[in-house]
């Protein structure tokens, strides 16, 4: 069957009146196609103008970068790992329990943090104020008394900054004297020259 639409040149989902197969119905897909003022397909010489190029030096650069990272990670759990052989079984539970205590310190700060950015979110939602992550970056700390008190702050400087806002969008300059032009009066112009006779 897909013989014979190739046969009769069928362009089911051709674009723009392309021709797909050739004057005898076979596909001329491997052939490079002409390019026409109606094509949608991009030009090869403007496709690479989105991406970054990188040079030689560049490249070498960043893998200099990248293995000097890595090499000092190994460097360290080398160390680590030798350092752990020089000691006896009580100083490696020793070690081992230290780092552990460290590692819970270090998340509990975090959960606090986690916990006052919350705290500190709900508040300032309370004083009509939208919270981006950069403010509360600002405004939240490991101390909640702190906290507070950088919210209040923070939300003083906003409501001031908007009054001033306020302030300078409402004040205009009213004209110093303010004369109708002489053809405004001429209906009462009018109305006299009437009244008189």
């Amino acid at each position: 069957m897909l013989n014979e639409l190739k046969k009769w040149e069928l362009q089911l989902f051709a674009d723009d009146g392309e021709n797909v197969g050739g004057s005898d119905g076979v596909d001329k897909g491997n052939e490079p196609k002409e390019s026409t003022p109606n094509s949608k397909e991009p030009d090869n010489k403007n496709a690479g103008d989105d991406v970054k190029k990188y040079t030689d030096a560049d490249v070498n650069a960043l893998i200099d970068k990248k293995f000097a990272k890595w090499q000092k990670d190994q460097e360290k759990k080398l160390a680590e790992a030798e350092k752990l052989a020089k000691m006896s079984e009580a100083e490696k539970r020793e070690h081992e329990l230290k780092e552990l205590q460290e590692e819970n310190e270090r998340l509990k700060s975090q959960q606090t943090l986690s916990e006052m950015r919350s705290t500190a979110s709900k508040l300032l939602k309370e004083k009509n104020v939208s919270a981006t992550s950069d403010m509360l970056d600002f405004v939240a700390t490991s101390d909640a008394e702190e906290t507070k008190a950088n919210i209040e702050k923070f939300v003083s400087i906003i409501e001031a900054a908007v009054k001033a806002a306020e302030v300078e969008r409402n004040t205009g300059k009213t004209p110093k004297s303010y004369r109708e032009p002489k053809g405004a009066n001429a209906f009462e112009q009018r109305l006299a020259k009437y009244k008189k006779n």
